[in-house]
């Protein structure tokens, strides 16, 4: 007797994990849950942590202040770690003692460690820095 209760209680496992492991891999490899559902699923939701999704907050949604150490100037931000742009959308290098801008066509933009930094050069002109003379080529 014990062993027709051990063989049902296996066959039982068996079933159980068909019906939720295998059932629905097999749906999904058919194609039954389309990106498009995970997708409305999922709209305002990040990538799942541990099985639980997560919303995405940004700055403004979280009440934080920005990721970056904002600047003397309008438009301008702190250099991050070693002169390192704060984000991807500070693209012009300020020198503060010179008032003079970089941008990334300077022959000189790669040596040039940033004191400041701007979005774009017309940030930069509103601050009072000119664009860095380039040199001529004297042959």
């Amino acid at each position: 007797m014990n062993w027709l209760l051990l063989l049902l209680s296996f066959l039982a496992g068996v079933l159980v994990t068909w019906l939720f492991l295998v059932q629905p891999w097999k749906q999904w490899k058919q194609g039954a849950i389309t990106a498009e559902r995970r997708a409305a699923e999922t709209s305002d939701l990040d990538t799942p942590v541990m099985g639980f999704p997560v919303p995405v907050l940004d700055g403004s949604e979280a009440g934080l202040a920005p990721s970056f150490e904002e600047g003397p100037y309008p438009g301008s931000a702190r250099p991050g770690h070693n002169g390192a742009p704060p984000t991807d959308e500070f693209v012009i290098k300020g020198e503060e003692e010179s008032k003079t801008y970089h941008t990334a066509e300077s022959p000189s933009f790669d040596v040039t460690r940033a004191e400041v930094w701007f979005r774009s050069a017309a940030d930069a002109e509103r601050a009072g820095f000119h664009r860095v003379a380039a040199r001529l080529n004297r042959e």
